[in-house]
């Protein structure tokens, strides 16, 4: 894949995004293909993630971090809805219809929420299959590609937004995407440095060990060392659906400094270099 037929998502320009006409793909699905400048696909570079999940039908990235590709995304959702909105198409087909944003909103706790990107993955074995890399170059299986991303890993990919659906059956609209390349780098742990140590028996010491003994045995301390705490973990994963009728205008992205990637050890991936 040549370097100019993918953009960075942070560089990618609105204006250039081409809704063309709806056709029917069957009863129940109704797609609007997407495409930049002149009939281009619409093929977005994405810089190194955290994996939540990933199998051969979908990935997960944590966008926990990454403020400026949700606003972006986020922008690209609301020029949908705006043009899908001034064409009346909702509207001619007589149905109430929601919109499905493509960065989701998942509970990690009472008060705390985790942002995500669920993208899908196409392992078939065709000219559009999704294509697994490591070190950059190393092209590699499904298996190996899923047992390097239980073990620490960061990925980068390229994301093709094909269409738009809408379907009937579920009353739901959303953008159709495929990621096209995934490489991997392993995450480098940091060397723990030791330090010199050594433990001083003292008479000072062995006394404190033996008053804690006799605390132990008294009624009260026992009593005060009782734990009252608890932990209670919500992992619900809920999409943010939002009706397409209240859905925001889109607005101007923030320009987002990229980060470089100069690691030159053998278990990392490089950059995108053609």
């Amino acid at each position: 894949m040549k370097q100019n037929l993918f953009i960075d998502v942070l560089d990618f320009d609105l204006n250039t995004m081409k809704i063309h006409d709806l056709y029917e793909v069957n009863d129940n699905i109704i797609k609007i293909d997407l495409s930049r400048d002149n009939l281009k696909s619409i093929l977005l570079y994405v810089d190194y993630h955290t994996v939540l999940s990933f199998n051969d039908k979908s990935c997960v990235i944590n966008l926990k971090n990454s403020i400026n590709i949700k606003k972006k995304l986020e922008d690209i959702d609301g020029l949908i809805v705006s043009e899908l909105q001034q064409r009346k198409i909702i509207k001619r087909l007589k149905k109430k219809f929601s919109y499905k944003q493509m960065v989701s909103s998942v509970p990690i706790s009472d008060d705390e929420n985790l942002d995500v990107l669920n993208m899908h993955v196409n392992m078939s074995n065709d000219a559009f299959k999704t294509k697994l890399y490591f070190n950059n170059s190393t092209e590699i299986k499904l298996e190996d590609a899923q047992n390097l991303m239980k073990n620490n890993c960061l990925i980068k990919f390229v994301i093709e937004l094909t269409s738009i659906v809408i379907d009937k059956n579920e009353s739901l609209i959303y953008i159709e995407n495929i990621i096209r390349q995934i490489k991997i780098k392993k995450i480098k742990p940091k060397r723990i440095e030791k330090l010199p140590y050594s433990f001083i028996d003292s008479e000072n010491e062995n006394d404190s060990e033996n008053e804690d003994i006799l605390s132990l045995k008294s009624p009260k301390s026992v009593e005060s060392v009782k734990s009252t705490k608890s932990i209670n973990n919500h992992t619900n994963d809920k999409d943010i659906i939002r009706n397409i009728l209240d859905y925001p205008q889109s607005e101007d992205d923030n320009n987002m400094n990229d980060d470089n990637d100069n690691d030159n050890d053998t278990s990392t991936c490089e950059s995108y270099d053609e």
